[in-house]
């Protein structure tokens, strides 16, 4: 899955501009391991006008439908199942907010990164994955720090929107120099430009 400096500078200003926006954007990554307590979850949206239930930060986190994701199994982080989210919607146990706008959001780049074999070569990761997975996973995590340099050249403004996230946020966001392994960088701009057009909550749902 793309790191929080991808999701961030992937965001449309009405998310960026928004704290509760923002913590939708970077909760599914901060809650898939660890659902929050409910002295967590008003920690998190503390100074918040308009969070989410914690009812509702559960129902995120259930492990029925694979967790934050809403992935085939728990750890399925890029095959959200957008029809279940949807249903949940209409049946009104999810606000049409900011936050779980930028929920979604976090999912539909997700879902749209890993399907785009141009920006992410996914085959090459598992073929190398076959022969040594720890290799592997090492270097699609430092393939991450160097996109995140990338980033931080073509979106300077987003290290100050960094520097405001929790500190489990900040300390796995990391920046590195070189050539990438798995991510094209210019697809990855292009992706980045068009997920940062306005889109509706629907839009993002309907993909």
């Amino acid at each position: 899955m793309p790191g929080y400096f991808v999701h961030i500078a992937s965001a449309p200003d009405d998310i960026r501009n928004s704290d509760e926006g923002l913590k939708g954007l970077i909760a599914p990554d901060l809650w898939k391991k660890s659902t929050p307590t409910e002295e967590e979850y008003l920690e998190f949206f503390k100074g918040c006008k308009n969070p989410p239930s914690y009812n509702q930060v559960l129902l995120i986190c259930s492990l029925e439908h694979g967790g934050t994701h809403f992935g085939s199994k728990p750890g399925d982080t890029n095959h959200a199942d957008f029809k279940k989210i949807k249903t949940l919607f209409l049946r009104g146990q999810f606000d049409n907010s900011i936050f779980f706008k930028g929920y979604v959001h976090h999912l539909r780049v997700d879902h749209d990164f890993y399907s785009d074999e141009s920006i992410c070569n996914g085959k090459k990761f598992m073929d190398d994955c076959e022969k040594d997975e720890k290799s592997a996973v090492k270097e699609l995590h430092l393939d991450w720090d160097k996109t995140n340099e990338a980033l931080a050249r073509w979106y300077p403004e987003v290290k100050k929107i960094v520097s405001t996230m929790p500190s489990k946020v900040q300390k796995v966001i990391g920046f590195a120099e070189g050539d990438t392994k798995y991510v094209a960088l210019e697809p990855m701009h292009k992706f980045v430009e068009a997920m940062k057009q306005p889109k509706s909550l629907s839009q993002l749902l309907e993909g």
